[in-house]
C-alpha cells in the first residue's frame, strides 16, 4: 500500500522562509549532548510535509536508523511535528489562532532493538520509552490576502503554509545505553485511530508527524525507502516496516552523552598496627563505564595520626600537601592505584578516605565515589616484671667449747658445715698423734 501523507507544495517550501524552532518541552541535561543521529538538519522550514495520524488512520511512525560513532548512553529525542489546527475553525478561511496560543497532548516515544537490520528488520524489545504531554502550537491564522491561491493558508512573510513545524524533545534520564542500530517510532491517539482512540475530536486530530526530503547530517539511514508505521487498519496496529517512503525521510535527532561511573576502594595493610609501625593504605578507583573518564582526580590524606612517608600511584601524580592523587583518564576496566605509606604516630583509631573530586565526565552514581578503611593501633603494653630475692646475711655466733680429749670443739654453732667439719677432723687427728707419741714405750 502506498504510504499516505500531507505533501506542501514544492514551491512553498523551497521559497519560503526558514525558521529556527523553539524546541518543545527541553529541560537541563547534565552535560552536553552529543548528536549520533540527525535527520533534521540545522534549520528548520516554516512547514514540512507530514503523516496525518487521524486523516490516514496511523497509530506510530518512525524509521531505522545507523548511528554515528560516539557515546551511546541515551538523553533525549528529537522529533518534528506539523499542527494543521486552528484555535477556532477547521483551516479553512475561519482558520483563527491568537499568537502563542497552544494546546495540550500526550505523545510516546519508543526506541526499539532492530531485529536483523541489515536483511528483513523487524521491531524488537523495547530499549526505552517516555510519555511527555506537550504544549503545541496552533498554526498561524489564514491569510487570504497574502495567500490569495490557497485562502486558508497562513503567510510567514516569503510563503503559504497549512500547517506549522514544530520539535518536541523526549528527555530520557541516564542509564539507557543505545545500540548502534535501532528503530524509533512516536506515536499518539487521536478521535479515531491509535492504541486506544480517545472517542472525541480535538486539535489533535490535526497533529501531523513530519517527514521530509533532509538527508542525515549525522548517522546514517540503512534503507532510505523504508519506514516503520503502525497502521489502524490491523487490530490492534502492528508496527512493521513499509517500503515507498524514499524522498520523505521521518524526521528526528537523537542524541546521547558521555558518562562514567567511577568507583573507590580502600584496604590497609596492617588494621592493628602498634604505634611506630608503617601502614600501607591502597585506593583503587575503577571505571566501571561505559566511557572513559578523562581529567580524573581523586583526594586523599594520610590520616591525623600517622605521618606521610611515601606515594606509589600506577599512573598519574600525588601531592602529598593537598592529598590530591591526579590520575588522568581512566579507560573503562582498567583499574588504578595509589599506595600510601604512613608511620603510625598516636594511639587512636587512623581512619583513611578517598573521594573522587574530578573527572570531565558525570557519574550516574555518586555513592561509590568515596571509600574509608580505618587502622587502629594496638593499645596493649608490655610489662615487665622484675622478681627481688632478698638472701639473709650470715650471722656469726661466738662458740662455746666442749673438752675433748686431746682436745676442744666447738659445743654449738653449725656443725653440719663441711667447713666445720674438716677443722674439727684435722683437730682430732692432732690431738690424736700428740697422745700417741706421748704414750709409746720407751725402747729396750
Amino acid at each position: 500500500m502506498a504510504p499516505i501523507r500531507r505533501v506542501i507544495a514544492v514551491t512553498a517550501l523551497v521559497c519560503g522562509g526558514l525558521l529556527i524552532s523553539p524546541l518543545i518541552g527541553a529541560s537541563v541535561v547534565n552535560a552536553a549532548p552529543v548528536v549520533v543521529y540527525d535527520a533534521i538538519g540545522p534549520t528548520l522550514p516554516s512547514n514540512v510535509s507530514s503523516v496525518a495520524f487521524e486523516a490516514d488512520g496511523i497509530a506510530e511512525f518512525g524509521d531505522l536508523v545507523q548511528l554515528a560513532p560516539g557515546p551511546r548512553t541515551l538523553t533525549s529525542v528529537s522529533v518534528v511535528m506539523s499542527s494543521q489546527a486552528c484555535e477556532v475553525g477547521t483551516g479553512s478561511v475561519d482558520c483563527v489562532s491568537a499568537a502563542g496560543a497552544t494546546f495540550t497532548h500526550p505523545l510516546t516515544l519508543k526506541l526499539y532493538n532492530a531485529v536483523d537490520p541489515l536483511g528483513t528488520p523487524t521491531v524488537g524489545s523495547v530499549i526505552a520509552t517516555q510519555t511527555t504531554s506537550f504544549a503545541m502550537p496552533f498554526r498561524p491564522s489564514a491569510d487570504p490576502t497574502n495567500c490569495p491561491n490557497n485562502p486558508t493558508a497562513w503567510f510567514d512573510g516569503s510563503a503559504c503554509f497549512n500547517g506549522v513545524a514544530f520539535i518536541v524533545t523526549f528527555n530520557f534520564p541516564t542509564g539507557t545505553v543505545l545500540p548502534d542500530t535501532l528503530i524509533w517510532g512516536i506515536s499518539f491517539n487521536t478521535n479515531s485511530w491509535g492504541y486506544a482512540p480517545i472517542g472525541t475530536p480535538g486539535p489533535y486530530d490535526a497533529l501531523n508527524v513530519g517527514s521530509f526530503t533532509v538527508n542525515p547530517t549525522v548517522g546514517t539511514d540503512p534503507n532510505e525507502d523504508m519506514a516503520f508505521i503502525a497502521r489502524g487498519a490491523l487490530a490492534p496496529p502492528v508496527f512493521v516496516s513499509e517500503l515507498g517512503w524514499t524522498g520523505l525521510r521521518p524526521m528526528a535527532r537523537i542524541a546521547t552523552e558521555a558518562i562514567a561511573d567511577l568507583a573507590v576502594a580502600k584496604t590497609v595493610s596492617n588494621a592493628t598496627p602498634n604505634v611506630g609501625d608503617q601502614v600501607t593504605f591502597t585506593v583503587t578507583l575503577t571505571n566501571i563505564g561505559p566511557d572513559p573518564a578523562t581529567n580524573v582526580q581523586v583526594t586523599d590524606l594520610v590520616p591525623a595520626g600517622t605521618t606521610f612517608v611515601s606515594a606509589t600511584p600506577s599512573q598519574g601524580t600525588y601531592t602529598a600537601s593537598t592529598g590530591v592523587w591526579a590520575v588522568g583518564t581512566v579507560n573503562v576496566g582498567t583499574p588504578q592505584t595509589l599506595q600510601l605509606v604512613a608511620t603510625v604516630a598516636a594511639a587512636g583509631a587512623q581512619t583513611n578516605t578517598a573521594t573522587v573530586t574530578a573527572s570531565d565526565l558525570p557519574d550516574p552514581n555518586t555513592a561509590n565515589n568515596a571509600a574509608s578503611v580505618a587502622a587502629t593501633p594496638n593499645t596493649t603494653t608490655t610489662t615487665t616484671t622484675t622478681t627481688t630475692t632478698t638472701v639473709a646475711p650470715t650471722t656469726t655466733t661466738a662458740p662455746t667449747t666442749t673438752t675433748v680429749a686431746g682436745g676442744q670443739l666447738p659445743a654449738t654453732g653449725n656443725h653440719s658445715s663441711p667447713l666445720f667439719f674438716g677443722l674439727a677432723m684435722l683437730a682430732l687427728g692432732f690431738v690424736a698423734v700428740i697422745t700417741s707419741r706421748r704414750q709409746r714405750p720407751t725402747g729396750t
